[in-house]
């Protein structure tokens, strides 16, 4: 269980590693070997009007749903505008909230996986909030923008309530905190010391190679033009995600046979 939790957060969170990383790609000089610009696959995700809800399998066993609702955040109507009744305000950023639900024995054996990203108008991201809840227990994670700290917040329940505030240093000691349970981590997701006090010669991270493309996915025994995304991360791992023309994720293909399908198209077998 613990390896298939692993598993499904990094495939949840990873179209949002999209979002977050993709200008960093760019903006270091790569180019995106593609015929369809990644920006504009972007923007018509975080503008998806329908939220997109994915059955999570591996091997042809379910083990879960997911569920990904992207909106644009806007500025608080005035009071005393004058404008036009239903006149949609300016757009400040985007909002994404993604659910998922991994299945167990017994409802206390489920768990859930919650998160919640704010982005400004320029896809960078503002503020960061991840909960893992396996009632009555709750862990949750949070991090704004600027404040190069996270916060720990864990909820035992019936009120007992532990917080904790790592700073950028306190987070090169989670291999060490980790003990054991850091050998249940994927390749190439350990965490080495960062720059500055304290810092080894550990060899940076090779850049994450995006490539966006017109494509077709099939479905059933029918064929469908479609987004296709395609991302190499840390030089172990390779993800292809399928995108609809109004911005919905269809499919999503993620390591060691674990697949994301809509649950608007037959489940594979």
């Amino acid at each position: 269980m613990v390896r298939h939790l692993m598993t499904a957060v990094i495939g949840a969170f990873w179209l949002t590693m999209v979002i977050l990383l993709w200008r960093t790609e760019s903006g270091a000089g790569g180019k995106l070997v593609s015929r369809v610009p990644l920006e504009a696959v972007v923007e018509r995700i975080l503008n998806a009007a329908d939220p997109s809800t994915l059955r999570l399998t591996r091997q042809g066993q379910e083990l879960g749903q997911l569920r990904w609702l992207p909106s644009v955040r806007e500025h608080p109507p005035e009071t005393n505008s004058l404008a036009p009744e239903g006149m949609v305000s300016a757009a400040t950023g985007f909002h994404l909230d993604v659910d998922l639900t991994l299945k167990g024995q017994t409802p206390d054996a489920r768990w859930y996986v919650v998160g919640q990203v704010d982005l400004d108008l320029k896809y960078q991201w503002e503020q960061l909030v991840f909960r893992l809840i396996q009632r009555p227990m709750t862990w949750e994670l949070r991090s704004s923008r600027g404040e190069d700290a996270v916060e720990m917040i864990i909820d035992e329940g019936r009120g007992k309530t532990f917080r904790q505030r790592f700073t950028r240093e306190d987070l090169t000691q989670i291999p060490t905190a980790l003990g054991p349970v850091a050998a249940l981590l994927p390749p190439g997701f350990g965490l080495t010391p960062l720059s500055g006090a304290g810092a080894t010669n550990h060899p940076t991270a090779p850049p994450i190679r995006w490539e966006a493309s017109d494509g077709e996915l099939r479905v059933g025994g029918h064929s469908m033009r479609a987004f296709r995304i395609e991302g190499r991360i840390l030089e172990h791992f390779t993800v292809v995600a399928y995108i609809s023309r109004a911005g919905e994720l269809l499919r999503v293909e993620l390591p060691d046979h674990y697949l994301l399908t809509s649950i608007a198209t037959p489940a594979d077998r």
